[in-house]
């Protein structure tokens, strides 16, 4: 195991997989990590009985797989990305691997627009420079101890309406903050050469034939594009020195949707005048920050610390249904 995750996979226990699991009558699914289980079961039980096993983040290698006797069947939940999956040990051993996607569409759209709502009405600063630090647990805790940082903050906020919000990928997601940014007053403009035709239409925003066209018009960028050997880096020294000067950033997708360095160099320059980085943890956060603040002051960077697994309710029966179909031979496990 490795990547710093925590596996729940720990027995010394060595048994040999087995080939089938028809012995079992009530055959037993497994959540490895996440907060969403509602029974716990005892670790030798899900080695011995589980026949399908959800995961999200943790690293399952040869030694782990080895270690159930009945498991069929491995899905990823959310990111397609099976790095954390040992696939070809896996598929030695008669397991199959495979993705289901568990996006969080209302959540994700919301975060983003209330990460757009921090950057232009720098909401979040404000409250910091408000609070009363010294009484945190006071409800009513309001203390303005220097008004001149106040009205200095307040002069960085900008209007939202007639602002033009830029959004590489138009997915499920990539919509749902369209529908929400346009009522905010925003001019929505998408980049998708995936997307089929009329969707600009349909949703009432405008379309562009190209990642350039789309960064010079872009005072705010969102990104909700999958991570492929295309968009690797789509981000970089080139593109960013083409979206339009002061513009915000947003990321909520994957990390190296972008290259770090070239953002920390438009961040310093102000040719990025904040960046909103709702992303694993990356190595170069600490350099990110740096360069995001002027004299001691963090003006936009904001990133999150872990991923938790939350299986939200309309996904449970997705999931479900998926693993009855896979063992009922509608799909082709082997």
């Amino acid at each position: 195991m490795g990547g710093g995750k925590t596996s729940l996979i720990n027995s010394t226990n060595n048994p040999q997989q087995q080939s089938s699991s028809s012995s079992i009558s009530k055959p037993l699914v497994a959540l490895l990590d996440g907060r969403d289980c509602s029974v716990e079961m005892p670790l030798l039980k899900v080695l011995n009985e589980a026949v399908a096993a959800f995961l999200y983040t943790i690293r399952i290698s040869r030694e782990d797989l080895v270690k159930f006797r009945s498991l069929k069947l491995l899905v990823k939940i959310g990111n397609p990305d099976l790095s954390n999956i040992d696939v070809d040990a896996a598929t030695q051993l008669g397991i199959a691997v495979c993705n289901t996607p568990a996006d969080a569409l209302e959540e994700t759209a919301d975060h983003t627009m209330s990460l757009i709502l921090n950057l232009y009405r720098r909401t979040y600063w404000l409250a910091q420079t408000s609070t009363d630090k010294s009484n945190p647990s006071n409800v009513c805790n309001f203390h303005l101890k220097n008004p001149q940082q106040l009205r200095e903050g307040m002069s960085g906020t900008r209007r939202i309406r007639g602002q033009t919000l830029g959004i590489v990928g138009f997915g499920r997601v990539g919509c749902a903050v369209a529908l929400r940014a346009k009522t905010f007053g925003f001019r929505v403009c998408f980049y998708d050469p995936n997307a089929s035709l009329g969707m600009d239409r349909v949703f009432g925003v405008d379309r562009t034939e190209n990642l350039t066209d789309l960064l010079t018009q872009s005072d705010c960028l969102t990104l909700h594009c999958k991570l492929t050997t295309e968009t690797r880096l789509l981000l970089n020294n080139s593109t960013l020195d083409r979206l339009k000067p002061g513009a915000f950033l947003i990321n909520t997708s994957d990390p190296d949707l972008i290259d770090q360095h070239a953002l920390i160099s438009f961040l310093k320059s102000g040719h990025v005048k904040a960046a909103a980085l709702d992303i694993p943890c990356c190595g170069d956060n600490q350099q990110i920050e740096s360069a995001g603040k002027i004299e001691g002051k963090l003006f936009g960077v904001f990133f999150r610390k872990t991923q938790i697994l939350f299986i939200f309710p309309e996904k449970k029966d997705d999931l479900c249904l998926f693993v009855q179909q896979m063992f009922s031979g509608k799909y082709v496990l082997f």
